[in-house]
């Protein structure tokens, strides 16, 4: 896989250098970054950095993208995930549960994919990591009733200080200092992955103050 171009409206190409010289999760890691208008490059590799706001406006086919993975968790209907597709792009992978695109999991249902689907789901985080599992207890044993907790990492929409969530009490307590229960995403990578477990699986998940990391806890 080769990484050639990156849009995000906020962030343009000095910016996006600073943040991956300073990030804390991947500070081991040993890379030279350098700037170059509307580019970075990264230990020699050019990657193209665009800043639109409209997914059919970026210009994917420049930078001869095949596959756009699509991060925001903003597009994640299969229509507006689509207008990448417009841009140049032949394929695109929704990097969150999508409530109308077909949704793909490595060793779960690989085999459902048609070759007509430019847009796919590939479900949330903790779905990909606990859905083999699952497949291979229930093919094996026989599934009947599981329960889950994903113990996962801070999330960018946490607050660094109490604060106000109108929506959500508890997502406004001060994501340093507290355990922070919330819903797991993976339910719905499940519903849509192997729907014969929906009704049997039930999960949550706790958010834990550190920068990365994942641990799953299932009986």
């Amino acid at each position: 896989v080769r990484v050639t171009a990156i849009n995000d409206p906020f962030v343009n190409s000095e910016y996006a250098a600073y943040l991956l010289k300073h990030d804390p999760a991947f500070s081991g890691m040993k890379l030279s970054v350098e700037v170059r208008k509307d580019a970075v490059i990264i230990d020699g590799a050019v990657i193209n950095i665009s800043q639109k706001s409209d997914c059919a406006s970026i210009p994917w086919g420049d930078s001869r993208v095949t596959y756009v993975v699509e991060c925001s968790g903003v597009h994640t209907t299969h229509d507006r995930a689509g207008a990448h597709l417009a841009g140049g792009a032949s394929r695109v992978i929704i990097t969150a549960p999508s409530s109308d695109a077909h949704t793909i999991i490595e060793g779960v249902n690989t085999d459902t994919f048609k070759s007509h689907m430019q847009v796919i789901s590939a479900g949330s985080c903790t779905g990909l990591a606990i859905s083999p599992v699952l497949r291979f207890l229930h093919e094996r044993y026989g599934l009947e009733e599981c329960t889950f907790t994903s113990i996962h990492a801070v999330t960018s929409s946490q607050k660094v200080v109490d604060g106000l969530q109108a929506k959500e009490w508890r997502a406004a307590r001060n994501a340093k200092e507290n355990i922070v229960p919330h819903s797991s995403g993976a339910m719905k990578t499940l519903q849509k992955a192997m729907p014969q477990l929906a009704e049997r699986v039930m999960g949550t998940a706790l958010r834990v103050p550190v920068s990365n990391g994942c641990a799953l806890d299932l009986t």
